[in-house]
């Protein structure tokens, strides 16, 4: 990107300007620029972010002061130039803006038709998690993982993690036993698992249902078994206590239906994790 200019912040007058209808904390920086606004919010959330946490001095709550803004240099092309690069920016946010708005509403569809099917269902059903599938916990630390490992490995933490040797090879539901206590993932291959991890296999029923009904009453189970002050955890007891109803047609159906939804979450998800990653290439190489 041809380059027009280098320049400190012009930030002298920035602790207090008259904006109209607008108050500004104690804390808050304005900056009066010659310079296409958004082009310089962009700028400042990109490499310059760091810079910034550079300069912020404090112990125990850290300030960016005005005058160690100033101390901040910034490249800038042509005005033309930064209104072509807003224009991109923005196009790109609001793309990532409706995939997050439909990811949300489909989750919303498909939380709706669960929590009717199972609510519904559980009211005839005897049988329990324990009853139709194994369930065992993986064996390592959670600092076992590997970047870009062969493996999936999985902990009581959202993230996919990877790792380099695999401990199990089957269809499995992971079910995080404290962290992110109860966060739920299904998967189908080789991987690993932290110690406090519940591997639940040989399913003998749709493990999509499996994985609904724990969802869907895994917090209140937990709620009931822990002591109030305590931190919640899972116990291999907790999945005794929950519930799975009975596989009929109507089942059947609307769980075909949350399959479909899922799918459509799971093509938007990979989108907006395409166009995220997009956009911080650019936020870190157009401003250098």
């Amino acid at each position: 990107m041809p380059l027009s200019g280098e320049t400190p912040l012009d930030i002298s007058n920035s602790a207090v300007i008259p904006f109209d209808g607008v108050a500004l904390g104690g804390d808050l920086v304005a900056f009066r620029t010659n310079l296409n606004s958004l082009f310089l919010s962009y700028q400042l959330s990109g490499k310059r972010k760091k810079k910034i946490a550079k300069l912020a001095q404090g112990k125990s709550i850290v300030h960016s002061n005005p005058e160690y803004l100033m101390k901040l240099y910034i490249f800038y092309p042509t005005k033309e130039e930064q209104n072509k690069i807003v224009n991109t920016l923005n196009l790109l946010a609001k793309k990532i803006n409706i995939l997050r708005d439909k990811i949300a509403t489909l989750k919303k569809y498909k939380d709706g038709i669960a929590k009717t099917l199972i609510f519904e269902q559980i009211k005839h059903s005897k049988t329990s998690v324990t009853d139709i599938c194994s369930i065992t916990t993986g064996k390592l630390d959670a600092n076992a993982c590997v970047p870009n490992g062969k493996y999936k490995f999985f902990t009581c933490s959202k993230d996919d993690l990877t790792i380099n040797s695999y401990a199990f090879d089957c269809e499995a539901i992971l079910v995080a036993g404290n962290g992110e206590v109860g966060f739920t993932k299904y998967y189908k291959g080789k991987f690993n698992a932290y110690q406090r991890t519940y591997v639940l296999t040989q399913m003998k029923i749709e493990p999509l249902l499996v994985k609904i009904s724990i969802d869907l009453q895994i917090s209140s189970v937990i709620r009931k078994e822990t002591n109030k002050g305590a931190m919640p955890y899972i116990k291999l007891g907790t999945f005794k206590n929950i519930k799975v109803p009975n596989l009929t047609d109507k089942v059947q159906n609307e769980l075909n239906c949350i399959s479909n939804i899922e799918n459509m979450m799971s093509n938007f998800q990979q989108q907006l994790k395409s166009l995220e990653k997009i956009k911080k290439y650019l936020l870190n190489s157009l401003f250098i």
